[in-house]
């Protein structure tokens, strides 16, 4: 559907999880530009660089501002769909990460794109080529 209008907000079953949560620090991570549109919401960015490094630089700034304004040692990291693919993404970059949970998250887009015969997300990356870094 992101290749016909900007993505809406997903179902909510991942937030609602979160939300049932007890625990702390548990940050829901949704795709680029699914929530809000905005000056960076440029059509790239929901469609072939979803997964681009600027956007994860961008979440893991705001990773960043939230574990600064909660005085948190570490996160939890829930994403929905291609909120999963950033949260796995984010996880293998970081050091502060506890916890992943992905919920019908696109772990593999390049296998993801050849399935279903669609165009290919360029300029984005894949968490598939981060097992190694994830495995620890």
């Amino acid at each position: 559907m992101a290749w016909i209008s900007r993505p809406s907000p997903a179902p909510i079953t991942g937030l609602k999880l979160v939300l049932a949560d007890p625990a702390n620090n548990i940050i829901y991570l949704g795709s680029p530009c699914q929530y809000r549109a905005g000056p960076n919401c440029a059509s790239p960015y929901w469609l072939n660089k979803r997964f681009a490094p600027e956007v994860i630089q961008s979440y893991s700034l705001a990773l960043d501002r939230l574990k600064q304004t909660c005085n948190a040692a570490s996160l939890t990291l829930v994403g929905y769909s291609g909120g999963g693919a950033i949260a796995t993404l984010l996880t293998a970059q970081r050091q502060d990460v506890d916890l992943l949970i992905t919920v019908a998250g696109n772990l593999d887009p390049v296998y993801w794109t050849r399935h279903h015969q669609i165009t290919p997300l360029r300029g984005s990356l894949n968490p598939a080529d981060e097992i190694d870094r994830l495995s620890r």
